[in-house]
């Protein structure tokens, strides 16, 4: 997940599978912040990695809510800190209960 400051527009936080695979498979939500959850969630249930969340082939699902709550506290956080350019969490890991920032890039103005 990504979020950015854009000048003219506000905070935009941006969804998708990372690394080199999202410029190949072009798997990407964007949403201006701030978003309601439902908003959040259909974003992304719409990327076609969303089964890889909701338990691929007999795999345990990510608990949804964390999920949601992880992206919510952290778009809410850029929000109120306007000295933040861009966050960008690659990857943000996903398990039955938790959710885990495994790297990030914080940029500022």
């Amino acid at each position: 997940m990504g979020l950015r400051r854009v000048a003219g527009i506000g905070v935009v936080l941006t969804l998708g599978i990372g690394g080199s695979a999202v410029e190949l498979l072009a798997d990407t939500a964007t949403l201006v912040l701030p978003a309601s959850r439902p908003q959040i969630k259909d974003a992304l249930a719409g990327l076609r990695l969303y089964p890889l969340i909701s338990g691929y082939r007999g795999r345990p699902s990510a608990d949804l809510d964390v999920t949601l709550d992880a992206i919510e506290m952290l778009g809410h956080f850029v929000l109120q800190t306007p000295q933040i350019g861009e966050l960008e969490i690659n990857p943000l890991l996903l398990t039955e209960t938790q959710a885990f920032i495994a790297d990030a890039v914080l940029g500022t103005h």
